[in-house]
Parts: structure tokens; C-alpha cells; sequence
């Protein structure tokens, strides 16, 4: 009897925030406007995980090379998946919103697309420069290209959003 009121009780917490959803949004809820929402959140969700395992690395190559906590030098495998991790979370800093504002004012189809080439950027950054600091040039490339394609179409998006409140 308590296994099934356990398997009861996961039931309910698992689908508690799809009844809260329904109750809550019956009247507006727009079945459209989630899906397209789900792009950019699956980028982000995705650009997040990518940076984890560029996290778990530094861990991994600390203890390898017995690097001790708080240095931030010692072999240089651990200083290149270092500067892997610490460029990783400077570029999110400015790739997060941008590709939030560019899905808001363009398309969120186009910015996760955009986005996901971003990632794949930051992937063959790390791979690149955990084999040799040189080889990390085409994943750079790839990600500040789909940074400032994200800027500009942010701002272009915007300045239009603008242009059209005031001519109306």
C-alpha cells in the first residue's frame, strides 16, 4: 500500500505544473507562442550545459595535474582549460541576452539558430584549445561572428520597434 501512494505522490508533483499552467493561463493560453519560446530556451538550457562540462573539466584537469586550490597556474593543460572556462563564461555574458533580445524583436527560430551555431563556436573553441592554444581560432570565429550578428539584428529589431511608435 505505501508503494503505491508513493508512486501516487510522484504523479502529482510531476504533473502539478502542467495543471498549474492550464489553471492558471485557461483563458490566454497560446499554444504557439510556447512553442516558439522553447527555441531560445533550449539554446540557453543547452549554451548552460556546454559550459558545465567546460566547468567539470577544469575540475578534472586541476586534479589531474595536481593543481591545488585557490592557484590558477601550474601545467599548462590546466591553465588552457582554464582560460576555456573563464572565455566561456565572458562571451555568456554578452550571448545570453543578445539572444534573448534578437528572438523578442526578430525571430526566436532565426536567433536559436543563430545561437546554436554559437555553441557549436564554443565547442570547437574548447576542443581547439585543449589540444594547442593555435587551434582555437575557428570555434573563436564562429562564436563572435554569431555574437554580432545577434547585436546588430538586436539592435535593428529594436530601432524598428522604435521607428514604428513613433510613426503611429
Amino acid at each position: 500500500m505505501k508503494r503505491l501512494y508513493s508512486f501516487k505522490i510522484i504523479f502529482l508533483i510531476i504533473n502539478y505544473p502542467n495543471k498549474l499552467l492550464y489553471n492558471v493561463n485557461q483563458t490566454s493560453f497560446k499554444p504557439q507562442e510556447k512553442i516558439m519560446e522553447i527555441y531560445p530556451s533550449l539554446v540557453t538550457v543547452s549554451a548552460l550545459a556546454v559550459y558545465l562540462i567546460i566547468t567539470l573539466n577544469v575540475g578534472r584537469t586541476r586534479a589531474k595535474y595536481n593543481v591545488k586550490p585557490p592557484a590558477m597556474t601550474g601545467d599548462p593543460n590546466f591553465e588552457r582549460a582554464l582560460r576555456v572556462q573563464q572565455n566561456t563564461l565572458e562571451q555568456m555574458v554578452l550571448f545570453l541576452p543578445l539572444l534573448w533580445i534578437f528572438c523578442y524583436y526578430i525571430n526566436p527560430v532565426w536567433g536559436s539558430g543563430i545561437g546554436a551555431f554559437w555553441i557549436i563556436g564554443r565547442i570547437l573553441y574548447a576542443w581547439g584549445y585543449y589540444q594547442a592554444a593555435e587551434k582555437r581560432i575557428l570555434g573563436f570565429a564562429i562564436g563572435s561572428l554569431s555574437s554580432v550578428v545577434l547585436l546588430i539584428g538586436s539592435l535593428v529589431g529594436m530601432i524598428l520597434v522604435l521607428v514604428k511608435s513613433f510613426s503611429a
